[in-house]
């Protein structure tokens, strides 16, 4: 998100997300995202290929899943919110996580799981856009 449209928005959220020993921090903005209050912690578990929220014990949990294509591409194909936290914005979270990684770290993608793919069109920035497979943009 650019620092024109976070100094315009009064109410930031942060959100923990850690890649390896590495804790980055995602600014959220609560305004143009419609996230509920409370921030989740979203983990990248490199080694099984998800983002993840535990949201009770360890076994409960939202995800968000991909294989890799090569080593610069992956494919993005599954996200999973169990039904009774469904609603409550967590996919965002791991949409918004999953796409600010990617991006950053000038990784492909391809978001072939149709949350993904409304996420994309709800949030066309610019470094999104320009990481994500040319033939799945030109199809969708």
């Amino acid at each position: 998100m650019n620092r024109k449209i976070l100094s315009q928005v009064n109410v930031l959220r942060q959100v923990k997300f850690h890649h390896s020993k590495i804790p980055l921090s995602i600014q959220l903005d609560k305004h143009l995202s419609g996230m509920a209050e409370t921030p989740y912690k979203v983990d990248h578990d490199t080694k099984n290929n998800h983002f993840f929220i535990n949201l009770q014990a360890p076994e409960l949990k939202a995800k968000l899943e991909y294989d890799w294509v090569t080593p610069t591409f992956v494919d993005m194909y599954h996200t999973e919110v169990p039904p009774e936290f469904q609603g409550k914005g967590i996919a965002k979270h791991l949409a918004k996580a999953a796409f600010e990684y990617f991006s950053d770290n000038d990784i492909t993608m391809r978001p072939s799981c149709t949350y993904l793919q409304k996420y994309l069109k709800e949030n066309p920035l610019p470094k999104y856009l320009d990481h994500v497979e040319k033939k799945f943009m030109s199809r969708h």
